[in-house]
């Protein structure tokens, strides 16, 4: 997941940079996300990326539908952003829920 979240968040990074319009934006863009991404992934944090590249691919089709290629790049990071915090409340709801199953667990007698 290291490698995985050092490119997505990396790509994103660029992007960002990209949309500055500088080339050194590019590049400390790049730079910042893939150690982001790293970091990120060496949590282990799947659900997060998958849907930080589902909303951005969903939100970037949608804008160039909507406002062609002059929008795309906006609605994609929106995108991303809004799939990246659906996934942590995502993963916080499945790590509570586990917690929950295992409580009950513990407390009907059955764990000796």
């Amino acid at each position: 997941m290291i490698i995985a979240g050092g490119i997505i968040l990396g790509f994103t990074g660029g992007v960002v940079g990209f949309y500055l319009g500088k080339w050194i934006s590019i590049s400390i863009g790049s730079i910042l996300g893939a150690l982001l991404g790293g970091f990120v992934g060496a949590l282990g944090a799947r659900i997060f990326f998958f849907s930080v590249v589902t909303g951005a691919f969903i939100l970037g089709i949608t804008g160039y539908y909507i406002g062609g290629w002059e929008i795309l790049d906006i609605c994609a990071g929106t995108g991303a952003a809004m799939g990246g915090f659906t996934g942590i409340v995502i993963e916080n709801f499945l790590k509570q829920r586990k917690r929950s199953d295992e409580n009950r667990f513990m407390d009907s007698g059955l764990y000796r």
